[in-house]
């Protein structure tokens, strides 16, 4: 039986699904890098990408309320690809700025995986930035390799073979 939250709940997803789309479109969305430092040297080694929504009315809306909205509403592939570019350029600059041994690590989605566009934004991300493929670290998380376990394999081999590199 259909009740009033529910209702209201429905209603509240698609206001936020709207303001989802909205917000890829203004640039609401921001990358914060968390350090990954290396125990025994103290030398920050790597950097995590982590995805932010500042929201113009909502304010700082959570990852977890956002990111599964995203992912069922296919929007995780175009959010998906602007976090590589996004991150591969930052990596990029701090390259430049002397530090090359830095990676960087990017979370991906298995609906980045399902909707089949994972190694061209990959690819994309690398060449725009110019950054060795061996400094990109995608992280997957177990749910993408229970997803269509074969194509999610092949995209994997394909992914390796560029170089970068793969953990779960």
């Amino acid at each position: 039986e259909f009740t009033p939250s529910m209702e209201q709940d429905a209603q509240d997803r698609r206001l936020l699904l709207r303001d989802l789309r909205q917000g890829l479109d203004e640039g609401e969305f921001t990358l914060h890098y968390q350090p990954i430092v290396h125990m025994q040297s103290g030398r920050t080694v790597k950097a995590e990408a982590l995805l932010r929504w500042h929201h113009s009315v909502r304010g700082q809306v959570s990852p977890a309320q956002f990111i599964p909205l995203a992912e069922d509403s296919g929007l995780v592939a175009a959010l998906g690809g602007w976090v590589l570019k996004t991150a591969a350029l930052q990596l990029r600059q701090w390259h430049d700025a002397g530090h090359p041994e830095l990676m960087m690590a990017v979370n991906l989605s298995a609906r980045q995986f399902q909707r089949g566009v994972v190694q061209q934004q990959v690819e994309d991300a690398l060449v725009v930035s110019g950054i060795p493929p061996s400094k990109l670290e995608l992280e997957l998380t177990e749910s993408a390799l229970l997803h269509d376990g074969e194509a999610v394999t092949g995209v994997l081999r394909q992914l390796k073979a560029l170089g970068v590199k793969l953990s779960i």
